[in-house]
C-alpha cells in the first residue's frame, strides 16, 4: 500500500492554513498565540493518523511534509516539534495501550521473550510490512528498553592505535584525569600533559 496520495492530499489541506497563520502573523500576534494556533490548525492534519502512514512515506513524502514545517517555524519564529518525534512518541503510546488491552486483537503480537528484556520481532521479508505499525513498534519498544539497560557510569573510551596498541603506557595520560564519554584517546593526548575534557 502506497500513502502518496495521502500524504499529498495532507500537504495540500496544511498549505492553505499556512494563509491563516500568516494573517495572525501579520496582525502583530505574539509568536505563542501563533504557536497554539499551528499546533491545532496545522499540526493536527500533518499528524491525523501519522502511526498507520508515516513509516510507508516514501523521501519526497517527507520532504513535503517536513517543508510544511519549515514554513510554519519561519512565520512563528519558534522551533516546531518534527514530525519524526511525533511519529516516534505516538507510536510507543499506541503501542503501550494495545499491549495494556488485554482484549485488543492484536495484543498477542507484542510477546516477550525468554530473557524477559526484549519484545520478539515479528518476521518480515517485506519493506512494507517492515516499516508498518507493530513491526516498528516493536522496534522501538525494544530501542527503549536497550537504552534503558544502559550502564550510564560506564565510560566508552576508543584508543588510537598509533597511540597504544594494546592498551600499555596510557598510566600518564588517563591517570587523576577526567574525562566524559564517548571518548577518543589520539597522539595528540600524549604531547598534553594537561587533560581536562568536562
Amino acid at each position: 500500500m502506497k500513502w502518496q496520495r495521502n500524504v499529498q492530499t495532507i500537504v495540500k489541506r496544511a498549505q492553505k492554513r499556512i494563509y491563516f497563520l500568516r494573517r495572525r502573523k501579520s496582525f502583530g500576534m505574539h509568536p505563542t498565540i501563533l504557536m497554539s494556533f499551528c499546533r491545532a490548525v496545522i499540526e493536527s492534519i500533518l499528524t491525523l493518523s501519522i502511526t498507520v502512514w508515516f513509516g510507508g512515506a516514501t523521501e519526497n513524502d517527507l520532504y513535503a511534509l517536513n517543508r510544511i514545517v519549515r514554513t510554519a517555524t519561519h512565520i512563528i519564529g519558534l522551533e516546531q516539534m518534527p514530525l519524526e518525534t511525533i511519529f516516534h512518541d505516538r507510536l510507543l503510546k499506541k503501542a503501550e495501550a494495545i499491549m495494556g488491552d488485554q482484549t485488543h486483537p492484536a495484543s498477542n503480537l507484542f510477546q516477550l521473550m525468554c530473557s524477559g528484556r526484549r519484545f520478539r520481532s515479528l518476521k518480515a521479508t517485506k519493506a512494507r510490512f517492515r516499516n508498518s505499525f507493530f513491526p516498528r513498534a516493536i522496534r522501538a519498544l525494544n530501542c527503549r528498553r536497550s537504552a534503558n539497560d544502559v550502564d550510564h557510569s560506564a565510560v566508552i573510551c576508543e584508543v588510537s592505535p598509533l597511540l597504544s596498541y594494546a592498551g600499555e603506557g596510557l598510566e600518564h595520560i588517563v591517570s587523576n584525569k577526567r574525562f566524559q564519554s564517548p571518548l577518543l584517546l589520539t597522539e595528540k593526548h600524549k604531547m598534553n600533559k594537561e587533560i581536562e575534557i568536562n
